[in-house]
């Protein structure tokens, strides 16, 4: 009504009815009605449908509007408003609520004018709602390292939300206002078709370690030099199962906006706070965030600001069973939110469930409205307070899950199912969640045929290899042989480089894993020898268990003797035996390289699944081919330069210790280096650090090797000793023996007891660093075929006798009259020590004669008494005790020389003669008795004991 009559336009339509109707039709306000008047209720009709045609109102909503973008509406509303207004008003235009975040916009006016505004206002709504679009991507490494493309795009800042994502397949999902979303799209795929793209492989050992290392500083380098991005490529597979699901929908229930509706589910051995998703799903009893370990683990990970979200969320609410309370995530967690499903206790099993179930379902629905892409949850139930039977608590899950995909608008495109490693249940859980999902997904697309011994392919889906060979081994070992073989053959007409085989019908086919090791190595065997191998170079047997692992080593070691070898037809090249260092966690292993011709030896096949080469495959993307190529060729050149390589012979390994050895393979396992044999020597490459590591261990072990031998030789030469702390000599161990005769003694030495000393070899003498107690220490010459004992005093070589006076304080001495002073009470006036070279290296033969002839009697050592004249004494220190002056005080026992086990029988003047001043000799013998038996007076030599032999003495 203002409108009307601020523009004049109640006078337009009276003026134009007058002027078209038959009869005059008057306009006229009343309040805020508009009342028409006529003496014709047809003209009143016409006229009243004209007004309606002619003149409208709108109004038009707009939601989370941004102050930016309203203003250049305003702008262009206003523009569009002064255009329509020339010669006179036609349309009007007003803003409500504009402290809300909701605009409404009032057009009113003429109907023609209306529109054009409204058309704007709805193109501006359009174009700024919330929008999504995917765009797929070449590469996964593209996806994990997408900022770098962007910067290397020069993409500035804007309000569209860039996700990427390399699961299912390797994609970024755009989020935002649509103009934005789509202008970001085109201008992202135009970029992305213009540059160029190269996988660069660098082969050889530690080449992964070097990038990772000191190599990043090349890959930075190159990155600035050629203007290129540089992406990690990885090949290795995770331990996960990934599950590609496409939800069931009509066309009519499809949403129109871009966006990919495939569903990635990942069963990922692990915990559940280390994984990466929007949101997280755990488990609580009575609203406590604690009341579960999966809770407790999550608070642990996010510390005190999750207990504060927790909180925020739970205020005064009380939850039912089934609930589920969204709190926001924290950096630490690295998700947005963390879903809190309201459980039941163990008490009631079916509550328990029931409420599992809604709660499962509840998360599913608040993802797709939220807009989350992905969500982790583990697999909740088995734990004790729940106490739900693992087959139950994974039916629940994976039920709920199938249930959802029908209706999913494809926004959550990633489910990560955890489990934990370390839980009673895990091989079991993994096993029964991987097996429910791929039931639900062949219930859902049918079977295919696979013909008996036959092979049936696949894409590989989400799994990280190039493709799927499916089989059905029938539980028939002749089967299962023929696949194997076949295996063998289509990987290499596939020019495929590797191949995993697991042991067919030995799991859930129950057959005995003999029979399948048997039949899948044979398989195998005749696969190698049938094909002319070019491309295929590694074949990996899979075994899980520790019971078939064993029978595939047995059946490998009968199947494939050390001396057998099996070699494909093809031009005859030299094959290396090749130790490598493997990453972690992982450990040293020899295996025979596969390659072509392949030398099969399947017994180090199966003990230690060889790896492939060593290699560090990088995504080099640039404007320009050129580019691209010189940057891969300085990668190349940048490794190369780092790496040497080292050749030494068999007989320098033998030389090496176990610790040595220990050390060597830690240092091929460390260093990531490769050991190859090559004739008659070994050959080993790798970076330079770990080679001169390497070589350095084994010259040091040389050097051991000779500073032994000369320790050795100069042990027999020379001994070294030390005087104990009970006045007993001790002989240096062998290297301390080495370093006194070196006089190397600097840094002192240590005993055979681990004690260290100072030495001080000018006064011969040694000092106890813990305790300072000081000692003697002596050095002996020995002869070469005689070694001097270690309580004799040192003799020049040409002495062959020497008499040593006893030190009456040394323990010799007090030793040798306490056992003279047990049955003697003469007083003892000196102790002396005869040393004769010769005497004693008979006495030495003659010792080790009876300790061979006799077995456990041996020679039967005894330290023995004799007594004699001072005549005698000189000649019996001269040339031993003589049995021709046998019968000098009689011959009881036999014709011999006697000795007394008692001193006080030798004292005897009978026997130990006094001399004029009274004083006697008596000799303190060592006598070597051997067998011995009664003696007679008239025997010469003892009787026969065992023909030919005879007693060694008599008593």
């Amino acid at each position: 009504m203002t409108f009307l009559e601020s523009s004049g336009s109640i006078q337009h339509f009276q003026n134009r009815f007058q002027q078209s109707l038959r009869s005059p039709v008057m306009l006229e306000t009343s309040g805020s009605d508009l009342l028409l008047l006529s003496l014709s209720d047809g003209a009143l009709e016409e006229a009243a449908t004209a007004l309606q045609r002619d003149v409208c109102l709108e109004t038009v909503h707009l939601e989370n509007t941004q102050k930016s973008s309203v203003t250049k509406l305003k702008e262009d509303l206003n523009e569009a408003i002064n255009q329509a207004n020339r010669g006179s008003v036609k349309v009007e235009l007003k803003y409500q609520d504009e402290s809300t975040t909701v605009l409404k916009v009032q057009l009113v006016g003429y109907t023609t004018e209306v529109n054009k505004l409204k058309n704007i206002v709805l193109e501006y709504k359009r174009n700024h709602q919330n929008h999504h679009a995917s765009l797929p991507l070449p590469r996964p490494e593209m996806a994990e390292h997408f900022t770098e493309i962007l910067a290397m795009a020069g993409v500035k800042k804007s309000s569209v939300e860039i996700k990427p994502t390399c699961s299912p397949f390797p994609c970024i999902h755009l989020t935002g206002p649509r103009c934005e979303v789509e202008s970001l799209k085109d201008s992202l795929k135009s970029f992305l078709q213009t540059l160029a793209t190269k996988r660069c492989e660098v082969k050889g050992p530690g080449v992964q370690h070097f990038f990772q290392g000191e190599g990043t500083r090349t890959l930075q380098l190159v990155k600035n030099s050629y203007m290129v991005v540089i992406l990690p490529i990885n090949d290795v597979p995770k331990y996960t199962s990934s599950i590609s699901l496409q939800p069931f929908v009509s066309a009519s229930s499809q949403d129109s906006m871009d966006i990919d509706k495939e569903i990635n589910i990942k069963v990922v051995v692990g915990s559940l706070e280390q994984q990466q998703a929007d949101v997280f799903v755990a488990p609580m009893i009575q609203t406590n965030m604690t009341s579960t370990l999966i809770g407790s683990s999550l608070l642990n990970k996010a510390g005190q600001q999750l207990q504060n979200n927790f909180n925020s969320a739970k205020r005064n609410h009380t939850l039912k069973p089934g609930e589920v309370l969204e709190v926001d995530g924290t950096q630490a967690l690295g998700c947005s939110k963390v879903f809190f499903i309201e459980c039941v206790p163990k008490e009631n099993k079916h509550k328990s469930e029931k409420a599992l179930c809604s709660g499962l379902g509840r998360v599913f629905e608040l993802c797709e409205q939220n807009s989350w892409g992905s969500v982790a949850l583990p697999v909740i139930g088995p734990g004790k307070v729940l106490s739900i039977p693992v087959k139950d608590a994974v039916n629940i899950l994976t039920q709920e899950i199938c249930e959802f995909l029908p209706v999913s608008t494809g926004l959550l495109h990633t489910i990560c199912i955890t489990i934990m490693a370390n839980y009673a249940h895990s091989e079991e859980m993994f096993r029964t969640v991987c097996g429910n999902l791929s039931t639900k997904i062949v219930d859902n697309t049918g079977e295919a045929q696979v013909a008996r011994g036959q092979i049936f392919t696949t894409p590989p889906g989400g799994f990280p290899c190039k493709t799927i060979m499916h089989v059905c081994g029938l539980r028939d070992p002749g089967v299962i042989e023929t696949l194997a073989k076949e295996i063998v053959v289509q990987s290499e007409q596939g020019c495929y480089r590797s191949v995993a085989i697991p042991a067919i019908c030995a799991g859930q086919g129950g057959l005995d894993p003999n029979v399948v090791a048997k039949s899948i190595l044979e398989g195998v065997k005749d696969g190698v020898q049938g094909a002319n191998l070019q491309h295929l170079k590694c074949i990996r047997i899979v075994l899980l268990k520790i019971n078939v692992f064993l029978a595939f080593k047995a059946t490998a070691k009968q199947i494939f003797s050390g001396n057998t070898q099996f070699t494909a037809p093809a031009p005859l090249v030299s094959t290396s035996v090749i130790t490598r260092g493997r990453s972690a966690s992982t450990r040293s292993s020899r295996s025979r390289s596969l390659t072509s011709p392949v030398t099969l030896d399947l017994s180090s096949l199966v003990t230690s699944l060889p790896d492939t080469e060593s290699r560090a495959a990088f995504l080099v993307i640039g404007h320009t081919d050129n580019e691209v190529s010189d940057a891969c060729r300085e990668l190349q050149q940048a490794y190369k330069d780092q790496c040497s390589t080292h050749t030494f012979y068999p007989h320098v390994i033998r030389c090496l210790t176990r610790e040595e050895m220990e050390q060597l393979l830690s240092i091929l396992n460390s260093k990531y280096l490769q050991m190859e044999q090559s004739s008659d020597r070994w050959i080993v490459k790798g970076l330079k650090d770990g080679v001169n590591k390497l070589v350095r261990l084994i010259q040091d072990a040389l050097c051991r090797q000779v500073r032994a031998q000369e320790q050795s030789i100069l042990f027999n030469e020379v001994t070294w000793c030390i005087l104990g702390s009970r006045g007993i000599w001790q002989k240096v161990p062998i290297d301390m023996n080495y370093k006194l005769e070196k006089k190397d003694v600097e840094d002192g030495i240590v005993d055979a007891q681990g004690v260290k000393w100072t030495v001080n070899l000018r006064k011969m003498e040694a000092k106890a660093c813990h305790s300072g107690e000081v000692t003697a220490l002596k050095r002996l010459e020995n002869l070469s075929d005689f070694s001097l004992p270690i309580y004799w005093d040192s003799m020049s070589q040409g002495d062959s006798l020497q008499v040593i006076d006893l030190d009456q304080s040394s323990t010799e001495y007090q030793t040798l009259k306490a056992d003279f002073k047990k049955t003697v009470t003469k007083t003892v006036l000196k102790i002396q020590r005869i040393q004769n070279m010769n005497l004693r290296r008979l006495y030495e033969g003659r010792k080790k004669e009876l300790e061979s002839k006799n077995g456990s009697v041996g020679a039967a050592e005894k330290i023995l008494y004799h007594g004699t004249s001072a005549e005698s004494c000189s000649s019996i220190m001269q040339s031993n005790f003589n049995r021709r002056f046998a019968g000098q005080n009689a011959t009881c026992y036999g014709h011999g020389t006697y000795f007394a086990v008692n001193a006080s029988y030798s004292a005897q003047n009978k026997y130990a003669v006094p001399a004029a001043d009274g004083t006697q000799l008596m000799f303190v013998a060592r006598v070597l008795t051997g067998y011995h038996t009664q003696g007679q007076a008239d025997m010469k030599t003892p009787p026969v004991r065992v023909a030919p032999d005879l007693y060694d003495s008599v008593v």
